[in-house]
C-alpha cells in the first residue's frame, strides 16, 4: 500500500513506466508538484522511461495539489473531476495527458 507521494512516485511509478510509455506520445514530459506531507516535485519521461526531478525543460502538462489530495484521488476517495472543479488539482498544459497517465497511476498504486 502507498503511504505517501514520495513513495508512489519513488517506488511504485519507476515499475509501471513501460506502461505509461505505451500510453503516452514520444517525447512527453509531465510533472507533478505535490505539497505537504511526503510531496515533492517529480517529472514523469515516458520516452526515456525516467521519473525523477523537475528540471528546466519545458513540460506538456503539470499538476499541482496537495499530497492529501493527491493520495484521496489515487486511493478513489476523491474524483479528479472534482479536485479540478473544487481548485484543489490544477493543471497547466494538456489535461489529456493527464488522463491517460490516471488510468496506469492508479493501478501502480
Amino acid at each position: 500500500m502507498v503511504e505517501d507521494p514520495r513513495s508512489f512516485f519513488e517506488e511504485h511509478v519507476p515499475q509501471s513506466l513501460k506502461r505509461i510509455q505505451q500510453m503516452l506520445p514520444e517525447g512527453v514530459l509531465v510533472a507533478f508538484h505535490i505539497d505537504g506531507c511526503g510531496g515533492g516535485a517529480w517529472q514523469v519521461s515516458p520516452s526515456t522511461l525516467s521519473i525523477g526531478p523537475v528540471d528546466g525543460r519545458p513540460k506538456d502538462c503539470e499538476v499541482f495539489c496537495s499530497a492529501d489530495d493527491f493520495m484521496a484521488i489515487l486511493r478513489g476517495a476523491l474524483s479528479p473531476q472534482v479536485a479540478f472543479e473544487e481548485g484543489r488539482l490544477q493543471v497547466i498544459g494538456d489535461v489529456g495527458l493527464l488522463l491517460k497517465l490516471r488510468r496506469i497511476l492508479v493501478r501502480a498504486a
